[in-house]
């Protein structure tokens, strides 16, 4: 249930069931695209504060995906015009932009979307 568009499967092995076109895998290798976890540029809309004070969390709507952006002491909170922002001023429904990368082992393993945030954009203040 796990398996996405875009996975591929290296080996499986198993017993198929050739009328239910189905396989009862033992085991199974699966590569994921390595370009899914290359620090990028996000864009989206401030769903909640989750932690308010440094390191913070946010959870942003990305593109219909909720991703958990994670603020650490040495990553600059900006003004649209990249000026030093208070992350107090950051409330839900702001557009917020962030660049990073999704962390590998979360996403693999428990299907969470978190990244940790090297820059922090408010586009509404």
């Amino acid at each position: 249930d796990r398996l996405r568009k875009g996975d591929t499967v290296l080996t499986a092995s198993g017993v198929y069931d050739y009328p239910r076109n189905t396989l009862t895998a033992d085991s199974i290798i699966v590569v994921q695209a390595k370009n899914d976890f290359l620090p990028r540029n996000f864009e989206g809309v401030l769903k909640q504060v989750v932690t308010p004070t440094i390191p913070a969390t946010l959870i942003v709507t990305v593109g219909g995906v909720d991703y958990t952006v994670k603020i650490g002491e040495k990553t600059p909170i900006l003004k649209k015009n990249r000026a030093v922002a208070q992350l107090a001023r950051f409330v839900a429904g702001d557009t917020v932009r962030f660049y990073g990368a999704v962390r590998e082992e979360e996403k693999t393993l428990t299907d969470s979307l978190i990244v940790d945030a090297q820059v922090v954009r408010n586009l509404n203040l």
